[in-house]
């Protein structure tokens, strides 16, 4: 812990890592564009060559600090040849996280995601260049996602949905700008159903492993008997439903107590008296439902236990006076009071 190297090399992770939480942080957004991700991948490749070259903040903090083999009056073990290690160390860290990025996003990219690069706003030239500004890009694009074009479009036209998609929409960014073209589809007809395409291409599984959480947090061990079905419709909820605090849940449960067969509350609405407050909501349910009752009525009979008669049955419904409350398993009256 002492170690002149371990110490020095941990100021110099700090850096190393900070370069890599701005990437980190796009990739795991819920919305994140492919232009974004790009931008800060070559701010990335930027940032390590520079960091290559010259220290880092926290790197430049400990070689302030470090004097007469002390740091902030702490003793360091710094052996022989302590720094043309850290040195090593270093340059090899950085040319591996170099290597990295290349292999994790450079290596066999499909170069539709670099013409997709086309609908960032922000790097659409200004003046008479932007006449012509993407015409290929946006023709690769669609010869690649032809299927999802009608057959036989002309890409004339499709050229000029893109230059007048380019008047309008110069000064809005990319998600106001897919807005408004898959909003006005009349008007760009080719251009939304490329735009359609284009939004839907995922730049990182951070929306799988979300799912994969989801699902880990709603079937556990104690809720092994759930059905695919109720898992999926459970997941959908879970991945893309309203936030708990925005959820209002009188709907679904007024369709539910609408829509239920009774028989689970039968017992509840021969005996129990309905509240005051739910009289309108019985008599809506009665509404709904009398026919079903009247059906169940007339093709069956009520389920009767073997062990009780139904007269006992119904003697439970009846509502006993208070002294006959207090014994309720004799068959003797209340005693009388003196």
């Amino acid at each position: 812990m002492k170690s002149f190297h371990f110490v020095k090399f941990c100021h110099f992770l700090l850096d190393f890592l900070s370069i890599y939480r701005p990437l980190s942080e796009v990739c795991q957004k819920e919305i994140a564009l492919i232009t974004e991700v790009n931008a800060t991948l070559g701010r990335a490749y930027g940032a390590l060559e520079t960091l290559r070259h010259q220290a880092g903040p926290k790197e430049e903090e400990f070689n302030a600090g470090f004097r007469d083999g002390r740091l902030h009056g702490i003793c360091l073990d710094r052996v022989e040849l302590a720094e043309q290690r850290f040195r090593a160390d270093r340059e090899r860290m950085i040319l591996t996280g170099i290597e990295y990025l290349r292999q994790r996003f450079d290596s066999a990219r499909p170069p539709q995601l670099k013409n997709m690069e086309v609908f960032d706003t922000v790097a659409w030239p200004s003046g008479i260049e932007l006449a012509s500004f993407g015409n290929e890009d946006i023709l690769a694009l669609a010869r690649y996602f032809a299927l999802s074009l009608p057959a036989g479009y002309s890409e004339a036209a499709l050229l000029e949905e893109w230059l007048g998609l380019k008047a309008v929409g110069r000064n809005l960014p990319f998600s106001m700008l897919c807005k408004n073209t898959l909003a006005q589809h009349y008007r760009f007809p080719l251009l939304s159903r490329l735009m359609a395409v284009v939004v839907c291409v995922p730049v990182s599984t951070s929306c799988c492993e979300r799912g994969f959480s989801a699902m880990n947090r709603i079937r556990t061990e104690e809720r092994t008997k759930l059905s695919n079905e109720v898992i999926n419709m459970l997941l959908m909820t879970a991945v893309n439903g309203v936030a708990v605090t925005e959820y209002d849940p009188q709907p679904a449960i007024q369709h539910w107590y609408l829509t239920s067969s009774g028989r689970r509350f039968s017992h509840v609405h021969a005996c129990a008296p309905v509240p005051p407050c739910s009289q309108a909501r019985a008599g809506l349910r009665k509404e709904k439902m009398g026919a079903l009752y009247m059906q169940e009525a007339v093709t069956q009979k009520p389920p009767v236990p073997s062990y009780r008669e139904p007269a006992e049955i119904l003697k439970d419904c009846i509502m006993d006076t208070p002294d006959r409350l207090l014994y309720p398993h004799t068959s003797q009256e209340a005693p009388e009071l003196s």
